[in-house]
Protein backbone atom coordinates (compact mmCIF):
# COMPACT_ATOMS: atom_id res chain seq x y z
CA UNK A 1 0.00 0.00 0.00
CA UNK A 2 1.39 3.46 -0.61
CA UNK A 3 1.33 6.37 1.44
CA UNK A 4 -1.75 8.18 -0.50
CA UNK A 5 -3.63 5.16 0.17
CA UNK A 6 -2.89 4.97 3.35
CA UNK A 7 -3.84 8.64 4.47
CA UNK A 8 -6.32 8.12 2.00
CA UNK A 9 -8.08 5.13 4.32
CA UNK A 10 -7.44 7.19 7.23
CA UNK A 11 -9.72 10.07 5.84
CA UNK A 12 -12.55 7.41 4.69
CA UNK A 13 -11.92 6.12 8.24
CA UNK A 14 -12.72 9.36 9.68
CA UNK A 15 -16.55 9.02 8.30
CA UNK A 16 -16.86 5.68 8.90
CA UNK A 17 -17.71 5.24 13.25
CA UNK A 18 -18.20 1.45 13.80
CA UNK A 19 -15.09 -0.95 13.84
CA UNK A 20 -16.28 -3.45 12.15
CA UNK A 21 -17.73 -1.47 9.14
CA UNK A 22 -14.12 -0.08 9.16
CA UNK A 23 -12.67 -3.58 8.84
CA UNK A 24 -14.91 -4.53 6.22
CA UNK A 25 -13.94 -1.77 4.35
CA UNK A 26 -10.62 -2.50 5.14
CA UNK A 27 -10.99 -6.31 4.09
CA UNK A 28 -13.13 -5.34 0.26
CA UNK A 29 -16.39 -6.42 1.76
CA UNK A 30 -17.85 -3.35 2.80
CA UNK A 31 -21.02 -3.96 1.08
CA UNK A 32 -21.16 -7.73 1.83
CA UNK A 33 -22.00 -6.39 5.45
CA UNK A 34 -24.95 -4.60 4.78
CA UNK A 35 -25.94 -7.51 2.65
CA UNK A 36 -25.68 -9.86 5.63
CA UNK A 37 -27.06 -7.49 8.26
CA UNK A 38 -30.01 -7.07 6.36
CA UNK A 39 -30.48 -10.91 4.98
CA UNK A 40 -29.25 -13.10 7.90
CA UNK A 41 -32.71 -13.85 9.63
CA UNK A 42 -33.93 -14.70 6.41
CA UNK A 43 -31.22 -16.68 5.30
CA UNK A 44 -31.56 -18.66 8.73
CA UNK A 45 -34.67 -20.04 7.73
CA UNK A 46 -33.46 -21.56 4.81
CA UNK A 47 -33.01 -25.47 3.95
CA UNK A 48 -29.36 -25.71 2.91
CA UNK A 49 -28.23 -28.29 0.85
CA UNK A 50 -25.32 -29.27 3.42
CA UNK A 51 -25.08 -29.07 6.75
CA UNK A 52 -21.14 -28.97 6.93
CA UNK A 53 -18.76 -27.95 4.31
CA UNK A 54 -14.78 -27.24 4.15
CA UNK A 55 -12.81 -24.64 2.19
CA UNK A 56 -9.63 -25.32 1.75
CA UNK A 57 -6.47 -23.88 -0.48
CA UNK A 58 -4.00 -26.00 -1.10
CA UNK A 59 -0.54 -25.86 -3.29
CA UNK A 60 0.84 -29.37 -4.54
CA UNK A 61 -0.80 -31.56 -2.19
CA UNK A 62 -2.06 -33.84 -4.03
CA UNK A 63 -0.17 -36.89 -2.22
CA UNK A 64 -2.35 -35.96 0.99
CA UNK A 65 -5.36 -35.01 -0.38
CA UNK A 66 -7.40 -38.30 -0.79
CA UNK A 67 -6.57 -39.25 2.99
CA UNK A 68 -7.91 -35.80 3.90
CA UNK A 69 -11.00 -35.39 1.69
CA UNK A 70 -11.84 -39.16 2.86
CA UNK A 71 -11.10 -38.87 6.71
CA UNK A 72 -13.52 -35.44 7.05
CA UNK A 73 -16.33 -37.22 4.97
CA UNK A 74 -16.27 -39.92 7.25
CA UNK A 75 -16.48 -37.38 10.24
CA UNK A 76 -19.32 -35.67 8.59
CA UNK A 77 -18.12 -33.06 6.12
CA UNK A 78 -20.18 -33.46 2.74
CA UNK A 79 -19.04 -31.11 0.68
CA UNK A 80 -14.99 -29.81 -0.09
CA UNK A 81 -14.67 -26.16 -1.99
CA UNK A 82 -10.96 -26.38 -2.91
CA UNK A 83 -9.24 -23.65 -4.47
CA UNK A 84 -6.01 -24.53 -6.27
CA UNK A 85 -3.14 -21.99 -6.03
CA UNK A 86 -0.70 -23.07 -8.60
CA UNK A 87 -0.16 -26.98 -7.88
CA UNK A 88 1.98 -28.35 -10.72
CA UNK A 89 1.77 -31.85 -8.99
CA UNK A 90 -1.30 -33.07 -10.62
CA UNK A 91 -3.74 -31.67 -8.06
CA UNK A 92 -7.15 -31.78 -10.43
CA UNK A 93 -5.75 -34.96 -12.07
CA UNK A 94 -6.14 -36.66 -8.51
CA UNK A 95 -9.95 -34.67 -7.48
CA UNK A 96 -10.94 -35.67 -10.48
CA UNK A 97 -13.62 -38.32 -9.49
CA UNK A 98 -14.66 -36.69 -6.35
CA UNK A 99 -15.24 -33.16 -8.63
CA UNK A 100 -17.12 -35.75 -11.12
CA UNK A 101 -19.27 -37.41 -8.00
CA UNK A 102 -20.16 -33.53 -6.44
CA UNK A 103 -17.63 -34.42 -3.21
CA UNK A 104 -15.49 -31.59 -4.69
CA UNK A 105 -15.84 -28.29 -5.85
CA UNK A 106 -12.65 -27.22 -7.64
CA UNK A 107 -11.50 -23.83 -8.51
CA UNK A 108 -7.93 -22.63 -10.09
CA UNK A 109 -6.98 -19.82 -8.27
CA UNK A 110 -3.27 -18.31 -9.13
CA UNK A 111 -1.84 -15.27 -7.21
CA UNK A 112 0.58 -14.95 -3.60
CA UNK A 113 -0.64 -14.48 -0.54
CA UNK A 114 -4.53 -15.51 -1.24
CA UNK A 115 -5.57 -17.13 1.80
CA UNK A 116 -8.02 -14.46 3.04
CA UNK A 117 -9.30 -13.53 -0.01
CA UNK A 118 -9.85 -16.80 -1.25
CA UNK A 119 -12.01 -17.11 2.46
CA UNK A 120 -13.81 -13.81 1.64
CA UNK A 121 -14.68 -15.82 -1.64
CA UNK A 122 -15.90 -18.24 -0.02
CA UNK A 123 -17.84 -16.79 2.59
CA UNK A 124 -20.43 -15.33 -0.46
CA UNK A 125 -20.52 -18.35 -2.25
CA UNK A 126 -21.33 -20.86 0.86
CA UNK A 127 -23.84 -18.11 2.42
CA UNK A 128 -27.19 -20.09 0.69
CA UNK A 129 -25.57 -23.66 0.58
CA UNK A 130 -24.02 -24.51 4.06
CA UNK A 131 -25.11 -24.32 7.45
CA UNK A 132 -21.46 -24.33 8.53
CA UNK A 133 -18.27 -23.94 7.02
CA UNK A 134 -14.87 -25.24 8.15
CA UNK A 135 -11.83 -23.33 7.39
CA UNK A 136 -8.76 -25.66 7.40
CA UNK A 137 -5.83 -26.52 5.78
CA UNK A 138 -4.58 -30.08 4.46
CA UNK A 139 -2.80 -30.77 7.14
CA UNK A 140 -5.25 -30.39 10.10
CA UNK A 141 -7.76 -33.18 10.81
CA UNK A 142 -10.96 -31.97 12.71
CA UNK A 143 -11.62 -34.80 15.41
CA UNK A 144 -14.56 -35.43 16.97
CA UNK A 145 -13.65 -36.83 20.54
CA UNK A 146 -16.47 -37.79 21.72
CA UNK A 147 -19.31 -38.52 19.31
CA UNK A 148 -19.01 -40.10 15.89
CA UNK A 149 -19.44 -36.80 13.88
CA UNK A 150 -18.61 -32.46 13.78
CA UNK A 151 -22.12 -32.42 13.45
CA UNK A 152 -23.13 -33.77 16.71
CA UNK A 153 -21.16 -31.42 18.07
CA UNK A 154 -22.27 -28.38 16.43
CA UNK A 155 -26.05 -29.48 16.99
CA UNK A 156 -25.01 -29.84 20.64
CA UNK A 157 -23.70 -26.23 20.77
CA UNK A 158 -26.48 -25.31 19.41
CA UNK A 159 -29.19 -26.11 21.66
CA UNK A 160 -27.51 -23.54 24.57
CA UNK A 161 -27.15 -20.57 21.63
CA UNK A 162 -27.17 -20.12 18.23
CA UNK A 163 -23.47 -20.70 17.04
CA UNK A 164 -21.84 -17.66 15.02
CA UNK A 165 -18.25 -19.82 15.11
CA UNK A 166 -16.68 -22.86 16.95
CA UNK A 167 -13.08 -22.46 17.46
CA UNK A 168 -11.17 -25.28 17.46
CA UNK A 169 -7.87 -25.76 18.64
CA UNK A 170 -4.70 -27.61 17.09
CA UNK A 171 -2.78 -30.71 18.64
CA UNK A 172 0.06 -30.28 17.02
CA UNK A 173 1.54 -33.73 16.04
CA UNK A 174 5.53 -34.19 15.48
CA UNK A 175 7.89 -35.81 13.36
CA UNK A 176 8.04 -39.19 14.81
CA UNK A 177 7.16 -42.10 12.91
CA UNK A 178 5.17 -45.60 13.91
CA UNK A 179 7.30 -48.26 13.82
CA UNK A 180 6.57 -50.89 10.25
CA UNK A 181 4.72 -47.84 8.53
CA UNK A 182 6.47 -46.21 4.89
CA UNK A 183 6.51 -43.15 3.02
CA UNK A 184 3.30 -44.49 1.32
CA UNK A 185 0.95 -44.86 4.12
CA UNK A 186 -1.73 -42.63 5.80
CA UNK A 187 -0.61 -39.42 7.52
CA UNK A 188 -2.34 -40.69 10.06
CA UNK A 189 -0.80 -43.82 10.44
CA UNK A 190 2.54 -42.86 10.65
CA UNK A 191 2.21 -40.06 12.95
CA UNK A 192 0.79 -40.68 16.44
CA UNK A 193 2.71 -38.68 18.52
CA UNK A 194 1.88 -35.20 19.43
CA UNK A 195 2.77 -32.68 22.43
CA UNK A 196 1.99 -32.54 25.70
CA UNK A 197 -1.54 -31.55 26.44
CA UNK A 198 -1.64 -29.52 29.95
CA UNK A 199 -5.39 -27.00 30.58
CA UNK A 200 -2.98 -24.64 31.60
CA UNK A 201 -1.26 -23.53 28.13
CA UNK A 202 -2.25 -22.33 25.15
CA UNK A 203 -3.23 -23.49 21.78
CA UNK A 204 -4.12 -21.27 18.14
CA UNK A 205 -7.87 -22.24 16.96
CA UNK A 206 -9.21 -22.72 13.99
CA UNK A 207 -12.89 -21.77 13.07
CA UNK A 208 -15.84 -23.08 11.77
CA UNK A 209 -18.44 -20.85 10.99
CA UNK A 210 -21.86 -19.90 10.14
CA UNK A 211 -21.10 -18.36 7.40
CA UNK A 212 -24.70 -16.21 7.44
CA UNK A 213 -23.08 -14.28 10.12
CA UNK A 214 -20.03 -13.57 9.24
CA UNK A 215 -19.08 -10.91 7.09
CA UNK A 216 -15.02 -10.96 6.73
CA UNK A 217 -12.12 -13.37 7.26
CA UNK A 218 -9.75 -11.82 9.81
CA UNK A 219 -6.85 -13.82 9.12
CA UNK A 220 -6.45 -17.60 8.72
CA UNK A 221 -8.07 -18.21 12.18
CA UNK A 222 -10.33 -16.41 13.11
CA UNK A 223 -13.43 -14.26 11.47
CA UNK A 224 -15.39 -10.84 11.86
CA UNK A 225 -18.86 -11.70 12.98
CA UNK A 226 -21.96 -9.46 12.15
CA UNK A 227 -23.52 -7.58 15.51
CA UNK A 228 -24.04 -9.18 18.56
CA UNK A 229 -22.45 -12.64 17.13
CA UNK A 230 -19.23 -14.28 18.37
CA UNK A 231 -17.35 -17.19 18.28
CA UNK A 232 -16.90 -19.67 21.41
CA UNK A 233 -15.31 -22.45 22.20
CA UNK A 234 -16.65 -26.27 22.92
CA UNK A 235 -18.25 -25.07 26.29
CA UNK A 236 -20.02 -22.07 24.99
CA UNK A 237 -17.61 -19.67 25.95
CA UNK A 238 -16.53 -16.89 24.16
CA UNK A 239 -12.81 -17.25 22.67
CA UNK A 240 -10.55 -15.57 20.93
CA UNK A 241 -7.50 -17.08 18.35
CA UNK A 242 -5.94 -18.83 21.21
CA UNK A 243 -7.71 -20.80 23.55
CA UNK A 244 -6.84 -22.94 26.77
CA UNK A 245 -5.75 -26.77 25.73
CA UNK A 246 -8.88 -28.06 28.17
CA UNK A 247 -10.35 -30.10 25.00
CA UNK A 248 -13.04 -32.99 25.52
CA UNK A 249 -15.46 -32.45 22.56
CA UNK A 250 -13.42 -32.01 19.73
CA UNK A 251 -10.03 -30.49 18.30
CA UNK A 252 -7.66 -30.33 15.23
CA UNK A 253 -5.00 -32.75 14.64
CA UNK A 254 -2.38 -30.58 12.74
CA UNK A 255 0.40 -32.71 11.56
CA UNK A 256 2.20 -29.33 10.59
CA UNK A 257 5.74 -31.06 10.22
CA UNK A 258 5.50 -34.78 9.15
CA UNK A 259 9.27 -36.19 8.33
CA UNK A 260 12.35 -33.73 7.71
CA UNK A 261 11.77 -34.35 3.71
CA UNK A 262 8.11 -33.53 3.91
CA UNK A 263 8.60 -30.12 5.98
CA UNK A 264 11.42 -28.64 3.92
CA UNK A 265 9.16 -29.50 0.15
CA UNK A 266 6.34 -27.56 2.35
CA UNK A 267 8.51 -24.78 3.21
CA UNK A 268 9.56 -24.58 -0.53
CA UNK A 269 6.12 -24.32 -1.92
CA UNK A 270 5.88 -20.91 0.15
CA UNK A 271 2.30 -20.44 2.16
CA UNK A 272 -0.64 -18.55 1.21
CA UNK A 273 -1.20 -15.94 3.49
CA UNK A 274 2.41 -15.59 3.95
CA UNK A 275 3.85 -15.71 1.17
CA UNK A 276 6.98 -17.18 0.49
CA UNK A 277 9.34 -18.50 3.93
CA UNK A 278 12.60 -17.68 5.22
CA UNK A 279 14.88 -20.40 4.29
CA UNK A 280 16.86 -19.67 7.32
CA UNK A 281 16.62 -21.72 10.36
CA UNK A 282 13.95 -24.03 8.83
CA UNK A 283 15.93 -27.08 10.15
CA UNK A 284 16.21 -25.57 13.49
CA UNK A 285 12.33 -25.16 13.44
CA UNK A 286 11.70 -28.10 12.54
CA UNK A 287 14.13 -29.66 15.42
CA UNK A 288 12.62 -27.54 18.16
CA UNK A 289 9.12 -28.53 16.79
CA UNK A 290 10.27 -32.50 16.82
CA UNK A 291 11.37 -32.21 20.46
CA UNK A 292 8.54 -30.22 21.56
CA UNK A 293 5.58 -32.76 19.36
CA UNK A 294 6.79 -35.77 20.10
CA UNK A 295 6.18 -36.48 23.39
CA UNK A 296 2.91 -38.39 24.09
CA UNK A 297 1.28 -41.36 21.35
CA UNK A 298 -2.10 -41.54 20.76
CA UNK A 299 -3.40 -43.72 18.43
CA UNK A 300 -7.51 -42.92 18.34
CA UNK A 301 -6.89 -42.22 14.94
CA UNK A 302 -6.18 -46.26 14.17
CA UNK A 303 -9.69 -46.43 13.82
CA UNK A 304 -10.46 -44.55 10.67
CA UNK A 305 -6.97 -45.99 8.74
CA UNK A 306 -9.07 -48.83 7.14
CA UNK A 307 -11.78 -47.46 6.39
CA UNK A 308 -10.13 -44.35 4.33
CA UNK A 309 -8.24 -46.85 2.39
CA UNK A 310 -11.27 -48.39 1.32
CA UNK A 311 -12.76 -44.78 0.83
CA UNK A 312 -9.37 -44.37 -1.40
CA UNK A 313 -9.76 -47.64 -3.51
CA UNK A 314 -13.38 -47.18 -4.32
CA UNK A 315 -12.95 -43.57 -5.77
CA UNK A 316 -9.70 -44.66 -7.77
CA UNK A 317 -11.57 -47.79 -9.15
CA UNK A 318 -14.35 -44.55 -10.66
CA UNK A 319 -11.58 -43.31 -12.81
Amino acid sequence: MTKFEKVLRKIIYCFIPSRNLRRAFRNGMFLYYFKVLRNYKKDEKLNFPYYLSVVLIVKNASRYIEEWINYHRIVGVEKFYIYDNESNDNLKEVLKPYIKSGIVEYFYWPGKKQQDIVYNDALKRLRLTSKYVAFIDDDEFIVPMKGKTIRGVLEELDLKAPVAGLLVPWWLYGSRETENTTINDLVIERFKFHGKIAKETKSLVKSIVNPRLVYSANCVHTFYYIKNFYAVDENCILGTVLLFNDVHKIRINHYHTKSLDEFLKKKSRGDAFYGEYSKANTVKYFDDCSKACNVVEDDSMEKYVEPIKRMIKEMQDEK
